[in-house]
């Protein structure tokens, strides 16, 4: 076997910000997002049953918690997706939608992992702005609707096509609407969970 290599925190942190792989330990240490940012619809990738997000809402998670994430440090966030231009892998099994206005007062914060400030005025730029943290938990009033894999493609499609906040945000609207109303596909379930927990309130 060879011998093993141990490295100082300066480079191990240099290897990490190589590879976009940025450790924090505090929200201090990261770029506040602008309110005027924010869009009204945020998505957020996550394995927790619907059932349980309807009832408690989303709760900040740590790099301990996280299979992907684990080797790398962070405190306890909840990431979202801040953009209908891409979307991460991590949603193809779909994304829970967030509405932004009905938690006006959150702090939102670029992830590091994707926002580099030195490059800001470089065309990955935008890419970089796409993903946000919070350390505040997600009320289950504000959990608006689930997205299957087919309405993910579907919206970066339309964005591309309409390059709109607005409009897409009205695309959303109709796309969730209609998944309440009528749906045959791998979300049925997920979706008569959703609407039982909206005839009870």
């Amino acid at each position: 076997m060879g011998q093993r290599i141990t490295l100082s925190e300066s480079e191990k942190r240099n290897i990490l910000k190589m590879y976009h792989l940025v450790e924090w330990t505090s929200m201090d240490e990261l770029t506040p997002v602008p309110k005027d940012e924010i869009k009204k619809y945020i998505l957020h990738s996550t394995g927790v049953d619907p059932r349980i997000l309807y009832d408690e809402g989303i709760e900040p998670k740590c790099s301990r918690d996280s299979q992907l994430w684990k080797n790398y440090e962070y405190p306890c966030t909840i990431h979202a997706m801040n953009s209908y231009l891409e979307i991460w892998g991590s949603m193809i099994q779909g994304a829970v939608v967030i509405d932004t206005t009905r938690i006006p007062n959150h702090k939102w914060w670029f992830d590091p992992k994707f926002y580099n400030p030195n490059l800001e005025n470089t065309p990955r730029a935008a890419y970089g702005r796409m993903a946000i943290v919070t350390d505040e938990r997600i009320p289950a009033e504000a959990i608006i609707g689930i997205l299957c894999p087919r309405d993910l493609v579907y919206m970066t499609q339309f964005f591309k096509e309409n390059p709109s906040d607005e409009l897409t945000k009205q695309y959303l609207d109709g796309v969730m609407e209609e998944n309440l109303t009528d749906w045959s596909n791998d979300c049925k379930a997920k979706l008569e969970d959703f609407k039982n927990n909206q005839k009870q309130k």
